[in-house]
């Protein structure tokens, strides 16, 4: 192809697994005719509502900005998705001198403390017989958190 055909280059690759929030980078992706594949598979839904929730409502949803989310697996079909792992990033706010270490521990607990409750709410031991045989348990917290603090977790500047 000639210069004056070239029209531009690919600098970096992001998907994006849940909806509002931050991606992942990546080296290769699938494209289909909706996009790339696994891009905003998964989204939150607001239960009284039944929409999605969505950085576009930043009263209700901003926090989502504030969310990293990337896959346990390579994206390899449409037909199954496999879990996306979604942490919490810090944004460099500020706070008094010599409380940081004690925000962020009332922050991270507050956070933790939500997820759970959201998350394992009233549910009993039932909930290990469903996991799937041959992967990882979805709901092994520690195992999830090893595997989000392993992955790239950066975001590309900001233009």
């Amino acid at each position: 192809m000639s210069v004056a055909g070239l029209v531009g280059s690919v600098g970096a690759l992001w998907r994006y697994p849940v909806k509002s929030m931050m991606g992942e980078r990546v080296e290769t992706v699938i494209v289909t005719e909706r996009g790339i594949l696994g891009d905003r598979a998964y989204a939150l839904v607001d239960e009284s509502t039944g929409n999605l929730g969505s950085a576009k409502n930043p009263r209700k949803w901003g926090f989502l900005l504030t969310c990293k989310a990337c896959f346990v697996d390579p994206v390899e079909s449409e037909e199954t998705m496999p879990p996306a792992l979604i942490g919490v990033i810090f944004l460099g706010d500020s706070t008094r001198p010599g409380l940081t270490a004690v925000a962020a521990l009332g922050f991270a607990l507050a956070v933790v403390c939500a997820v759970a409750l959201a998350r394992f709410g009233e549910a009993g031991e039932e909930r290990q017989a469903h996991a799937p045989a041959g992967r990882a348990d979805p709901h092994d917290v520690p195992a999830r958190r090893a595997a989000l603090r392993n992955s790239e977790l950066t975001e590309p500047p900001m233009a």
